[in-house]
């Protein structure tokens, strides 16, 4: 599996992109979209059963996270 995604810091407070893209995200869609931490994409992977979950800077604000399903 792999999730191509701008990600949040493990505190959730920063960095400022993927913070304020986050309000937008609330604000605009009133969904409750947000966005996650490696942390918690990890989490819920490995919640499923995937298991060597890696997460790799890619570009800009974006990180590569996968995982394999044994």
């Amino acid at each position: 599996m792999y999730v191509h995604e701008v990600l949040l810091n493990d505190t959730r407070d920063g960095p400022l992109t993927p913070a304020a893209f986050q309000m937008a995200m609330q604000f605009f869609n009133r969904r409750g979209d947000k966005q996650f931490s490696a942390g918690e994409i990890a989490a819920f992977l490995s919640d499923i059963g995937f298991v060597d979950i890696t997460a790799v800077p890619t570009y800009a604000y974006y990180s590569l996270i996968s995982g394999a399903k044994p």
